[in-house]
């Protein structure tokens, strides 16, 4: 199998454990985990198979707001054609404190790497989750899968192995 690069921010925290998680459970060996202030957009040439982790938390109105480190990779990344690629996303958030824009950035991610021509994988229906709206949903699936830490997080390693085995059949 080929490599699949994991790219995520912020560094620390909630997101970088779910990403630690996702490489260990797909195996190291087959996983490039990357922090996006540690490494250049165009390093995304070199994956056909490409996972995003971000978190959720509302401050503004896109993904990028108030995040430099998203601002910076997705500027680098607006420049470059991801035809042919395969994209699968996770993303935090909190259903509870935030119902009316639960898990909104993988929505707007989703829409930037469609954008970009990548292939989304890994959406998930919205069954189990209880919140208001979110730009993450389509039809009934969300453009990824949600994690919500805060408030189930007893819950998320059981939706990262359903979601997994999922991605290994698309990816």
């Amino acid at each position: 199998m080929k490599k699949i690069a994991l790219f995520y921010a912020p560094k620390g925290g909630s997101v970088n454990c779910m990403a630690s998680m996702v490489t260990e459970k797909l195996g190291s060996q087959i996983v490039d985990m990357m922090c996006v202030s540690e490494v250049s957009a165009d390093k995304i040439i070199e994956y056909d198979k490409i996972i995003f982790g971000n978190s959720s938390i509302h401050r503004g109105s896109t993904l990028a707001d108030g995040d430099k480190n998203w601002q910076s990779f997705l500027t680098q990344l607006k420049k470059i054609d991801l035809t042919g690629k395969k994209v699968a996303i996770f993303g935090l958030g909190n259903q509870l404190t935030y119902p009316d824009h639960f898990v909104d950035s993988i929505g707007d991610l989703a829409e930037f790497l469609e954008d970009q021509n990548a292939k989304i994988c890994g959406k998930v229906l919205d069954e189990g989750y209880n919140y208001k709206k979110s730009r993450a949903l389509r039809e009934d699936k969300f453009m990824g899968l949600p994690l919500d830490e805060e408030s189930e997080g007893d819950k998320s390693e059981a939706r990262i192995d359903s979601w997994l085995n999922q991605l290994k059949k698309e990816f």
